[in-house]
């Protein structure tokens, strides 16, 4: 990883004096952003009819560029067979496969996943990955804006996936030891098993509040025989669209491609079954 300040300036591909420039004045690099909440193709809305909105902050090109950068130097690192959020080569619909013929499900959303996550987390990150103190200390004023990491910047995915490594270590021996799969798709955990394993909810949501990741209480699912993962419906051995969702296949061409490539992976699981 890059020890010096001189060589992180060559890879930005920019002068001390920018870097120096858009570190001391971050704000004025960053656009707030209002995106509406989309569920199915369909606006999400709250009990008075409101459509919510997700609030972004997304980053001019010079920064946002370099933070590219980054990211791709991060995705360098190895992550575990568990994680599919924001990882080349790997989408949805392998996460939702891996919970196929299963018959208990349980699903939790974490809270406000990269807002929740602060700058002193992502410093430590930078420094246990090889970097030196002051690379450390400038890569963490590039990615992230009043003192989280923001929504909308490029390198925000990959710097998650990192800082909850750790505590998604700990789901994944305590779902293994209890004949439990388990997956993540950046702030979507998935765990399933052909087993009831309702009393280790609590211990598993503890491991997740100990490590001060917020829990979205009201998004914790635990089904049997079917259940949503990230979109899709696992139903024994078949992924299937939601109901919503097959309804508009007939008139949009996106969702028609979208269906015709998860029947290429029910095929696939039929042919080769985990």
């Amino acid at each position: 990883m890059i020890k010096s300040l001189p060589n992180l300036y060559s890879f930005l591909r920019l002068p001390e004096k920018i870097v120096s420039c858009i570190t001391k004045n971050i704000g004025n690099y960053y656009l707030p952003k209002l995106k509406p909440k989309k569920k199915y193709g369909d606006f999400q809305r709250d009990n008075w009819g409101n459509i919510k909105y997700r609030e972004l902050f997304v980053p001019d090109f010079i920064l946002k560029s370099r933070q590219q950068y980054i990211a791709r130097l991060l995705n360098q690192v190895h992550l575990p067979h568990y994680m599919y959020g924001s990882i080349e080569g790997k989408n949805n619909i392998q996460n939702a496969q891996q919970h196929l013929n299963k018959k208990y499900f349980l699903t939790i959303d974490l809270k406000n996943f990269f807002t929740n996550i602060n700058h002193h987390q992502v410093y430590k990150m930078f420094y246990l990955l090889g970097f030196s103190p002051s690379v450390s200390r400038v890569l963490t004023q590039l990615t992230t804006y009043q003192a989280s990491l923001p929504q909308g910047a490029p390198s925000s995915p990959v710097i998650a996936n990192l800082i909850f490594l750790n505590t998604a270590d700990k789901l994944y021996a305590l779902a293994k030891s209890n004949n439990i799969t388990f997956t993540t798709f950046l702030d979507d955990l998935t765990f399933s098993s052909n087993y009831d394993f309702k009393d280790i909810v609590p211990k598993i949501i503890s491991f997740i509040s100990d490590d001060r990741f917020q829990v979205a209480y009201e998004k914790i699912h635990y089904r049997k025989d079917y259940c949503e993962i990230t979109g899709l419906f696992v139903k024994g051995g078949v992924l299937e669209l939601p109901y919503v969702m097959q309804n508009k296949v007939r008139l949009n061409y996106c969702l028609r491609a979208y269906k015709n490539l998860v029947q290429q992976y029910n095929q696939s699981a039929k042919a080769y079954p985990l």
